[in-house]
């Protein structure tokens, strides 16, 4: 999920619609064993360049009284011949949301705090 969450912060920085992210390195401290509860996650880019963005994540429970995790989360910026947030619109318009977080392998409900 941290890679998830960071990738989804680091994308959102971005302000070409033909750019995308993909990770280059991920390291991740457990802090605490994650209880069976719905997890809270934040995330800020902490470093923007023309080829690489880096992102900071947190994982908390659900009450933001204990930190599960912490990871950083190094991407790479390239280019791609597709507006990815156009056929992600589509698609989410014609399949809906539950088909969308399958297809990523999210089989909970997820809140990320997103944050540049």
């Amino acid at each position: 999920m941290i890679d998830h969450v960071g990738g989804f912060c680091a994308w959102s920085a971005l302000t070409d619609a033909r750019r995308c992210v993909n990770t280059i390195d991920l390291r991740v401290d457990y802090l605490a064993p994650a209880p069976c509860e719905d997890l809270i996650f934040e995330a800020s880019v902490v470093d923007l360049r023309q080829r690489l963005i880096r992102s900071d994540v947190t994982c908390y429970n659900k009450d933001r009284s204990k930190k599960i995790a912490i990871g950083r989360v190094l991407f790479n910026v390239y280019e791609t011949e597709v507006d990815i947030p156009t056929q992600l619109a589509a698609h989410l318009k014609k399949e809906g949301y539950a088909s969308f977080m399958q297809s990523i392998g999210v089989w909970s409900h997820i809140y990320m705090e997103i944050s540049k």
